[in-house]
């Protein structure tokens, strides 16, 4: 088993696209090797700099959850179980399972924004982007909503739920589509 982290700062919803912590669960995954990725919520200043976090209950919750999960059969299609811990945990948080949400867990805005903004001219938010909100079984609601922790099966199959015809159609409706 690998187990990839922890990571500073929660991975959650479409950010693990962009997360090195859930990219090396993944690799492993497709070498066949059952893995974790684990994340820690950490104040947004580690995000950029590491500094001081008190480790101490990632690591008691990852003592009391790897060995089970090592000795376990997985259900297919569960290649990677991501666990977002939040900042506040301690032995006796609650954890629920959840699923990664399709909005991200961070998201930038810069105003006014022209070819020679920099990346200090970005705003940047916690949860979802506006407009749009968690669902009540999304990864990001149930670590910072309910501040529990947030256990995600992943799965290196990354191909859409959508039948295949339905792409195909929409494929032949362009002109000159040679499929």
């Amino acid at each position: 088993m690998v187990v990839s982290g922890i990571n500073y700062g929660e991975n959650i919803g479409s950010d693990v696209t962009v997360s090195g912590t859930v990219g090396a669960a993944i690799q492993a995954a497709v070498w066949g090797i059952k893995a974790v990725a684990v994340s820690l919520e950490v104040s947004h200043e580690f995000h950029f700099q590491y500094g001081k976090v008190d480790w101490s209950a990632a690591v008691a919750i990852l003592r009391r959850t790897v060995p089970r999960l090592l000795g376990s059969e997985w259900p297919p299609d569960v290649d990677i179980i991501k666990i977002d811990i939040p900042g506040d945990a301690n032995s006796s948080t609650p954890w629920k399972m959840c699923r990664q949400s399709r909005e991200p867990g961070w998201w930038g805005l810069t105003p006014n924004a022209h070819p020679e903004s920099e990346a200090g001219d970005v705003n940047v938010h916690r949860g979802p982007r506006a407009g749009h909100a968690w669902g009540m079984e999304d990864d990001g609601a149930v670590l910072l909503n309910e501040r529990r922790i947030a256990i995600t099966p992943l799965s290196i199959n990354m191909t859409s739920r959508v039948p295949l015809p339905d792409i195909q159609k929409l494929m032949n409706e362009f002109p000159g589509n040679p499929l």
